[in-house]
């Protein structure tokens, strides 16, 4: 699958994305992927993980599960579900201090138009945590990563960059709305 389907706009929205629920303030650790914290059904209140908060809009919130998160990730950024499970296990491994950083790092250092599949990821485990394994359906607490796996990810994704990307500058997400370009 092509990262973000090679389009820079595409990344852009996910980098926004990220940025206005940490700016929100609604990723947190130890919660499933959404939790409500207070009773406003709208979503005003709702906070959620990586994979949550990656997968859903600041100004559309729609509750769904794992599997749906996922689907809406590889479908709409063009990430496959091992790569968004690594985040997720690096997430929750890192602590709420860097980890709550982490979503938008995530969405920064993931390069746009590069073919990263399921075995890539599963090699890139293999080779650089032997004991650990990142099957389709792992994502249990003895999985999980903290900061020296968090920063083995990035050099990984950045060794994946082509030589000659250009630099993807994005609007301020203050000032731009989270919405995903349409993909033809």
């Amino acid at each position: 699958m092509i990262t973000f389907h090679n389009n820079p706009d595409v990344k852009c929205a996910l980098v926004t994305r990220a940025d206005m629920h940490l700016k929100a303030d609604r990723i947190q650790h130890g919660h499933g992927y959404f939790t409500q914290v207070t009773h406003d059904m709208m979503g005003k209140g709702w906070k959620g993980c990586a994979i949550g908060c990656l997968a859903t809009s600041t100004q559309n919130f729609r509750e769904m599960d794992s599997i749906d998160a996922m689907d809406e990730l590889e479908r709409t950024f063009g990430l496959t579900s091992s790569l968004v499970r690594l985040c997720e296990m690096i997430f929750e491994g890192c602590g709420p201090r860097i980890g709550r950083k982490w979503p938008v790092e995530f969405a920064n250092a993931v390069p746009v138009g590069v073919n990263i599949s399921d075995h890539d990821v599963s090699n890139f485990m293999f080779e650089t945590f032997p004991n650990h394994m990142l099957t389709p359906f792992s994502m249990s607490t003895e999985n999980h990563f903290g900061n020296k796996a968090r920063k083995k990810v990035l050099k990984w994704l950045k060794s994946l960059e082509p030589a000659n990307a250009p630099e993807l500058v994005c609007p301020n997400p203050t000032e731009s709305v989270d919405r995903v370009p349409v993909i033809a």
